[in-house]
C-alpha cells in the first residue's frame, strides 16, 4: 500500500496530510510510495540531542577518492573515465563469458569512445535509470520487474553567498528572529533554507534545498535557461554544471524577503551563487552546444524510494543477483534498506561480497560487521 493512502484510510485527514507536508520540509514524504518502508522513518521522532554526528575530514569526496587510490595501487587495476555501460551480453570466451560494451557519456555514437570488455564477473553500482538504459542480451526476463521496484525523486540545491554581516545578522531581522544559523521552512519553492554564519569570515552562506514539486520549480527555470541561454543573463559568479542565472538569484532573493518579512533591498545582492539539480529526466547538454564558460552536466538521481506493492525486505537481496545462473551483480543505494544514504550502498556491497564471494564483511572493534540497517524494524 502507498504511504499516503495508508494514512488517509482512517488515520489522518487531508488537512492533516497537508499540514505534515508543509511542516516536514520534504515533499517526498507524502508521495504514494511504500508505506511499510516510510511509516517508521516519518512517524518516529529522533532524539537529536542524544546523537553524536561525525563528518568526513575533507568532505565526502574523500571516500571515493580514497577507494579509487587504493584500487589504482593494485597491479590489475584499470580505470576509464567518461564512459558508460550500454549493453551486457555473452562472449565467445570460455574464461570470460560476459561482453560489456559502452561508450562516451557525452556522445554514445562517437566511434572513438566505444569500448568492449570481456569479464568473468560484472558488478554494477548504478541507479535505476542507468540500469534501464542497459541492453541486456540473454538474461532472465524477470529483471525489468525488479528494477522497477523503486523510483527516483528530484531535488535541487541553490547556494547564495552574502558579504558579512548578512541580512539575517543585522537590523530588525536579527532583533526579531535572533537567527545565527540553522534552518527555516517555507511553502514557497525555496522550501528549506539553511543558514551558515562564521563571524571570523568575510562571507556567510545560505543553502536552499527542496525535493518533489518544489524542485520542479527550479528545474523549469534551469530548462528555460538552457533553451534560451543567449537571452538569459548568467549570474556574475562561477558556473558549474548548471547555469546559475540572474532570474534564479532574483527569485531566491524575493523568496527570502517574503519569508523574513523584509524587502529585497534589505536582503541585499548575493556575491556568489551556484545551482545544482538532481533529476533522472534532465537532458545531457552536449559540448558543442554549450556556451563558452559552461561545463557539461549529466542526468542524475538524488535518491530512490520503494514503490508500493513490493516486499522490499526480500527484493533488495534478489536485485543483487537478478539471475542466479549469471555472475552479474547490482549494488548501490537504489535497492537497499537505507535509500538516500551512503550506508545503503555500503550495506549492499557488504551483502554481495559475503553472500556471492564469501568475503567476510567489514569488521569493527573485533566483531564482524552485523549489516544492521539504521531502521531497527529491519535486520538482515
Amino acid at each position: 500500500m502507498g504511504f499516503r493512502n495508508a494514512f488517509l484510510l482512517g488515520k489522518a485527514s487531508e488537512e492533516a496530510m497537508n499540514f505534515y507536508d508543509a511542516t516536514s520540509g520534504y515533499s517526498d514524504y507524502i508521495h504514494d510510495l511504500n508505506a511499510a518502508w516510510l511509516m517508521y522513518n516519518t512517524t518516529t521522532p529522533g532524539d537529536l540531542e542524544a546523537n553524536t554526528y561525525s563528518t568526513i575530514v575533507g568532505g565526502m569526496d574523500k571516500i571515493p577518492e580514497g577507494l579509487f587510490k587504493i584500487f589504482n595501487s593494485t597491479s590489475y587495476a584499470k580505470s576509464k573515465f567518461g564512459t558508460t555501460v550500454t549493453s551486457i551480453g555473452k562472449s565467445s570466451e570460455a574464461d570470460y563469458p560476459y561482453l560489456v560494451s559502452g561508450g562516451s557519456t557525452i556522445n554514445l555514437e562517437d566511434p572513438s569512445k566505444k569500448i568492449s570488455v570481456c569479464a568473468r564477473r560484472v558488478i554494477l553500482a548504478m541507479t535505476r535509470r542507468q540500469l534501464q538504459r542497459i541492453k541486456w542480451n540473454g538474461f532472465d526476463s524477470d529483471r525489468a520487474a525488479l528494477i522497477e521496484s523503486v523510483y527516483s525523486d528530484i531535488a535541487y540545491k541553490l547556494f547564495l553567498t552574502f558579504s558579512y554581516p548578512p541580512f539575517w545578522r543585522k537590523g530588525e531581522t536579527l532583533d526579531k528572529y535572533k537567527l545565527i544559523q540553522g534552518r527555516t521552512l517555507s511553502t514557497l519553492p525555496s522550501r528549506n533554507t539553511f543558514y551558515f554564519t562564521n563571524d571570523n569570515s568575510s562571507h556567510s552562506m545560505i543553502m536552499m534545498y527542496g525535493d518533489g514539486t518544489h524542485a520542479l520549480y527550479w528545474a523549469n527555470l534551469a530548462t528555460e535557461a538552457d533553451k534560451s541561454i543567449s537571452g538569459e543573463t548568467p549570474f556574475e559568479g562561477p558556473q558549474v554544471y548548471f547555469p546559475t542565472t540572474q532570474t534564479m538569484v532574483d527569485q531566491a532573493v524575493e523568496m527570502l524577503a517574503i519569508n523574513h518579512g523584509i524587502t529585497t533591498e534589505e536582503v541585499g545582492k548575493p556575491v556568489y551563487a551556484m545551482f545544482h539539480l538532481w533529476s533522472a529526466e534532465q537532458p545531457i547538454r552536449h559540448q558543442e552546444n554549450a556556451p563558452k564558460d559552461y561545463q557539461i552536466y549529466y542526468p542524475s538521481e538524488p535518491w530512490h524510494v520503494w514503490n508500493p506493492g513490493f516486499n522490499f525486505t526480500d527484493v533488495w537481496k534478489q536485485v543483487i543477483q537478478l539471475d542466479s545462473s549469471q555472475r552479474v551483480y547490482i549494488i548501490g543505494e537504489a535497492y537497499s534498506l537505507n535509500q538516500g544514504w551512503t550506508e545503503g550502498a555500503f550495506e549492499t556491497a557488504d551483502e554481495m561480497l559475503w553472500e556471492k564471494f564469501d568475503i567476510p564483511p567489514y569488521a569493527k572493534e573485533g566483531r564482524p560487521y552485523s549489516g544492521r540497517s539504521c531502521n531497527p524494524h529491519f535486520r538482515y
